[in-house]
């Protein structure tokens, strides 16, 4: 039952092997099918070019775990969920001259948007739990999930305006498919916070929360209502939306047509009518 299924939410399972890593901790609840990508670097959970490689790994740990049926991330700490990009990294690539300079900042922004493109083509559902200040690079990972939710101290802030930069992660292409363009060009414009109460009205959260507790219980009961559903079904949801979002209205029905006519003798489908 679906009660009994949401009371092995809490229950994690420490039996799994996982690798040790820098910026990262892996968990497992209910029964292994929900994997979480933990930050694990507070005060400020920095990002750096470090830190996107590791994503990549981490993130391909619970993309090929075929008993992971839905991914949640969230951060350590307790006001910030991440600064975002480390500026003492920026200083390092900002060092070289001309031509130099531009190559090694291109090739360090490649590394940086790659992980957050893979959350985002994910075949797998994505959650992510913001507690506190979530800045700069923080939004573009934000961005990159398929469902958001926070705390009530919350707040966004888009802040490579602010430090002379275009945001250039993914906040720009995927924000302007989530919110309407007067709060996003607000957000980029400004590089002002968000607040957790606006980006709930906006549609930028589903859900806001008064504690980070009460965020991560609440964050890992919906990890749990998606996992009980079949996972093929649910993968082929997430791959419709996405078609969806760069295709035509009668392009899309016919991508639906065709992915139900091959799912419909799927044991899953099969099983659900009995």
């Amino acid at each position: 039952s679906l009660s009994l299924s949401l009371s092995h939410t809490l229950r994690f399972t420490h039996d799994m092997a996982t690798p040790s890593y820098s910026f990262f901790r892996i968990n497992y609840c209910h029964d292994g099918q929900v994997g979480e990508i933990i930050l694990c670097r507070p005060p400020h959970n920095l990002i750096s070019p470090d830190w996107a490689k590791e994503l990549s790994l981490v993130f391909d740990v619970l993309l090929n775990d075929d008993n992971v049926r839905v991914i949640l991330i969230w951060g350590e700490g307790e006001k910030i969920f991440t600064a975002g990009i480390d500026l003492n990294q920026l200083g390092s690539i900002t060092a070289a001259t001309g031509v130099e300079r531009a190559a090694a900042f291109r090739t360090h922004l490649k590394e940086f948007q790659q992980p957050f493109t893979k959350i985002y083509k994910s075949k797998k559902p994505v959650i992510v739990a913001i507690h506190g200040k979530c800045i700069g690079g923080g939004v573009d990972l934000i961005c990159s999930c398929d469902i958001r939710l926070s705390t009530a101290d919350a707040s966004f802030s888009v802040k490579e305006t602010q430090v002379g930069l275009v945001a250039d992660i993914g906040t720009i292409p995927r924000i302007t498919r989530i919110i309407n363009k007067g709060i996003y060009s607000e957000m980029i414009f400004t590089g002002e916070p968000l607040s957790a109460d606006r980006a709930l009205t906006a549609g930028f959260v589903n859900a806001v929360y008064p504690t980070k507790e009460k965020l991560l219980t609440e964050a890992r009961v919906l990890c749990a209502k998606i996992a009980q559903n079949s996972p093929l079904v649910v993968q082929g949801a997430k791959s419709v939306i996405q078609y969806a979002e760069e295709h035509s209205f009668d392009d899309t029905l016919d991508y639906i047509s065709v992915w139900n006519s091959a799912f419909i003798f799927s044991d899953d489908l099969q099983e659900s009518l009995i």
